[in-house]
């Protein structure tokens, strides 16, 4: 790992190969740091692989939300970047999909939709 890596490289969802980002791993990091933005959650717990607080937990399944919704990562992809089973993915967007029944969450997760759109869109159609 570089010496002046970032929270998302250090915690392992951002990869720099010999060609540059891999645009997977960057989406997920995208959504991290949305998530960590929004939720006041450092980046390198959210993809912490350990188990963690509630809030940062929920940080977490929003930043998996994001990233499959939004930056229409495959569950397989997603699970691999954040170093979880398919299945505690599945879990996770679940979670989030039924929390968005409550008001105040639900305008949180557009809130942040709309942020993570705005980034998708910066990224080169190549890149996709």
């Amino acid at each position: 790992m570089r010496m002046n890596a970032g929270p998302a490289e250090a915690a392992g969802l951002v990869t720099a190969g010999k060609d540059g980002w891999s645009m997977d791993d960057t989406a997920c990091a995208l959504a991290v740091a949305i998530s960590s933005a929004f939720c006041e959650q450092p980046e390198d717990e959210i993809a912490c692989r350990a188990r963690c607080r509630a809030a940062t937990s929920d940080a977490r399944h929003i930043a998996i939300y994001l990233a499959h919704v939004v930056f229409q990562r495959p569950r397989r992809v997603i699970a691999e970047a954040f170093q979880r089973d398919r299945t505690t993915i599945a879990h996770a967007l679940s979670r989030v999909e039924d929390r968005r029944d409550d008001p105040a969450f639900d305008a949180l997760v557009t809130r942040m939709e709309h942020v993570a759109k705005h980034c998708r869109a910066l990224i080169p159609d190549g890149a996709r």
